[in-house]
């Protein structure tokens, strides 16, 4: 039996518990559809035990349909009677759980979407993977009637299991768990410079997003699956449960290889495939202990082979490569290869050559078997292409193509479509995906912007700022998921599968709503809703003025003018927060650079503080500006460290918002709006000679607080007479003075304020021409 027979009887056993016999227009629908896929007894034979691994013991409520609970209240070990809900909206509405229980849930809008779709899909394979993907959209946020768990999440395990079941199997353990993805992957995005490298940046982030994705799809189809059977992916790597047949193993080890032998000849093994299975029984898959042994050998075979990457045959390959020209480098990526004119290889050509197709939001994302322009075969220039490896080892390429253009579909000569981020229901044969790709436009169909101009955009100082971030202990976070809430007998797949789809639906779809200032509905403590973080007193409503280069499962790297990019980050931060109801938080590192500063540079020290967010306790902050270094250690030893490195401006999220900014930058703010831009004090150099004189304190802890150098350094800053407004300058001046010294007295508030100071300064700064 075919496994897209399996699916159709699953997908339409469990949707008869939500419509009932009684509706008669999905009567029509499973009657249409069981005429082309009919469900006999050997097609049943696998539910109880697909049930079993699903639901575990718990039995379905009776009476009202109840809302689904937030999956995040789990990680917090809230009782389900008193955690949130969500509203029964599509997939990708941006949605927050709420404590609402009178809010409207929409059940009556799903059936009846679904149901005028439904009628429109073929009964045929194409037609299975449309009415799944259409049972994501609509069901997503559909109560089962069992704990946390969505109408669709049950069809989407209960097609993997029985998908599974249906193929000849290893009696004992009769799953597979695959994980897989690609190494490699910060070196081949990051390593670029030169003209236009945001733009290849940005195009090589894309080819490794859809990289992962054809390798899934690649690997499903060598099993006769489709996406049933893919448990999660994103951030560069991806958990399939396969079924374990006699040569399932074999097959998965000759695609890899294949798949290596291309990347090795054509990428030079900038990117590595790497992968890791583990057979399975169903007493593993539930078993917290047996669970935990799973994926620790999963774990331990994939570091392995990271360490092992290539077989001898491909080390004998990859040593007698020969350069044609070994003295020319490409100037873009700095590898020795066949260059043209304008000194790139042939590689970073076709990302240049098809950047220009990725800014278009309607374009599909087109694979095909053939180096040819799939609707005007005649004209090369109309349509560029990327090369991508098969399972067999040939060459497949990827086109942009625009929703008109679908029609070569119909020939038989694509292999495999998808349509990123849509608005509206996919065509079948269509395989929708969420990509994070935004940036900024000032007008509807203008290019990427460039370092240069995200710059000159920044308020203040023209620079570049750099943002990295991911989520906080997201491996000891899948460990306990299923600690409390798996003792049913269910499948911790089922918890750790739902957890990370939510992740990636943030961190892939909604993070572009964020960034284009579209919130949901997320509001302040006090029931107003949220507006725009601002530096600046007045937030700007609008497009954040940045790119996001990659965003991924749960981390992301964006790069924009540098206030934006502040500014970003805590509207994500405040989103991700509300998104998981507390239980998560990341953390980021955010680096301010001259736009012409070497990329990789940015990268790695963006990266550096990053990791000094991390190491603030419970994690949860952010770091700035960049690393720095203070004396350690007694200076009379001579064998002591006598320097370390260090980020100045490491906070917590609150901390940086509450107390940074809207307190001691604002402070600043309030003072200086006061002040004619001619009256003495009121200009960045008298502020900046009081920033040096306490960031040297700061840089030696040992050396003592000269309050009266500080007190001479606001006394020079006190407003003259004038004649006008003079009581109100010499109030403002004298609060503002007291605090000042007040906080430089203190270690916590001297550090703020030496981040405020120089997010004044910044803001504040005359913009000059960069050289």
């Amino acid at each position: 039996m075919e496994a897209t027979k399996m699916a159709v009887c699953q997908i339409f056993r469990i949707l008869k518990e939500v419509y009932g016999e009684s509706e008669q227009e999905f009567t029509q629908l499973w009657d249409k559809w069981n005429d082309a896929y009919k469900r006999s007894a050997e097609s049943t034979q696998w539910d109880n035990e697909v049930d079993r691994l699903v639901l575990g013991k718990k039995k379905k409520k009776a009476g009202t349909l109840q809302p689904l609970s937030c999956i995040f209240d789990v990680l917090k070990g809230d009782a389900m009677a008193n955690g949130k809900i969500y509203s029964a909206m599509t997939e990708n509405s941006f949605q927050y759980p709420t404590n609402q229980e009178g809010q409207p849930h929409n059940y009556t809008d799903r059936k009846t979407e679904f149901l005028e779709e439904a009628k429109g899909i073929p009964c045929t394979n194409d037609g299975v993977l449309a009415l799944y993907e259409l049972c994501r959209r609509q069901f997503y946020y559909y109560p089962s009637g069992y704990p946390y768990l969505s109408v669709f999440e049950r069809i989407h395990l209960s097609c993997c299991f029985a998908c599974c079941m249906e193929q000849p199997l290893v009696p004992e353990q009769p799953f597979l768990l695959v994980s897989c993805g690609f190494s490699g992957i910060q070196d081949f995005i990051y390593t670029v410079s030169g003209k236009d490298s945001l733009k290849i940046l940005r195009s090589r982030s894309f080819y490794v997003d859809v990289l992962v994705e054809h390798l899934m799809d690649e690997l499903l189809e060598q099993f006769s699956l489709f996406r049933a059977n893919l448990l999660y992916n994103g951030g560069g790597n991806g958990y399939l449960l396969l079924p374990n047949s006699p040569d399932a193993e074999e097959k998965i080890s000759n695609l890899f290889s294949d798949v290596n032998n291309w990347l090795l000849e054509q990428l030079g093994g900038s990117l590595y495939a790497n992968y890791s299975c583990v057979p399975c029984s169903a007493e593993q898959l539930v078993d917290k202990e047996k669970w935990q042994n799973v994926f620790k050998e999963l774990s331990e075979q994939s570091i392995q082979k990271k360490y092992q990457r290539y077989t001898g045959e491909q080390l004998e390959k990859l040593n007698q490569q020969q350069n044609k020209d070994n003295r020319r480098e490409c100037r873009i990526c700095h590898t020795s290869s066949t260059l043209n004119q304008d000194g790139v290889c042939e590689n970073c050509q076709e990302f240049q050559e098809i950047s220009s197709e990725l800014m278009s939001s309607d374009n599909l994302i087109v694979i095909t078997n053939h180096q040819e322009d799939p609707c005007q075969p005649t004209d090369h220039e109309k349509n560029k292409f990327l090369r991508l490896p098969a399972a067999d080892g040939n060459t497949k390429f990827l086109y942009m193509l625009s929703d008109r253009h679908s029609l070569f579909t119909q020939q038989g000569k694509n292999v495999r479509v998808y349509h990123p981020n849509p608005k509206k229901p996919v065509d079948v044969g269509q395989i929708p995906i969420y990509l994070g790709n935004y940036f900024y436009q000032e007008k509807e169909k203008d290019p990427m912007p460039t370092f240069e101009k995200l710059a000159g955009l920044s308020q203040g100082i023209s620079r570049i700022g750099v943002l990295r971030a991911d989520v906080d202990s997201l491996g000891k976070t899948f460990e306990k998921i299923g600690d409390d809430v798996a003792q049913d007998g269910s499948c911790r797949l089922r918890w750790t599968n739902e957890l990370s789809r939510q992740l990636t639906l943030f961190f892939k779809h909604h993070v572009n709503c964020i960034l284009r200032g579209e919130f949901g509905e997320l509001t302040k403590e006090n029931g107003e809703p949220y507006l725009p973080f601002s530096l600046s007193k007045t937030p700007e409503n609008g497009n954040r003025k940045l790119v996001v280069v990659y965003s991924g499962g749960d981390d992301m790297f964006l790069a924009g003018a540098w206030d934006q990019i502040i500014e970003a980050a805590v509207d994500l931060y405040q989103c991700l927060k509300r998104y998981t109801d507390g239980a998560l938080t990341f953390s980021a590192g955010i680096g301010i650079f001259p736009f012409k500063y070497p990329l990789q540079a940015m990268a790695s020290e963006t990266g550096m503080l990053e990791s000094a967010a991390k190491k603030l306790e419970h994690k949860n902050g952010v770091a700035l500006f960049g690393m720095d270094t203070r004396q350690a250690g007694n200076p009379e030893d001579e064998t002591a460290t006598k320097f370390q490195l260090y980020c100045q401006a490491t906070y917590h999220w609150e901390e940086f918002i509450n107390i940074v900014v809207m307190e001691k930058l604002r402070a600043i703010q309030n003072y200086f709006s006061k002040m004619e831009p001619s009256e003495q004090g009121s200009g960045n150099s008298f502020l900046f000679n009081l920033y040096e004189h306490i960031s040297r304190l700061e840089q030696n802890l040992d050396e003592p607080i000269r309050i009266a150098r500080a007190a001479y350094l606001l006394a020079r800053m006190s407003p003259q007479k004038s004649g006008k407004n003079d009581a109100a300058k010499q109030k403002a001046y004298q609060e503002f003075s007291a605090n000042m010294l007040n906080w430089i007295k203190n270690s916590a508030d001297r550090k703020q304020l030496l981040t405020a100071m120089r997010l004044f300064i910044y803001l504040n700064r005359e913009k000059t021409k960069e050289e």
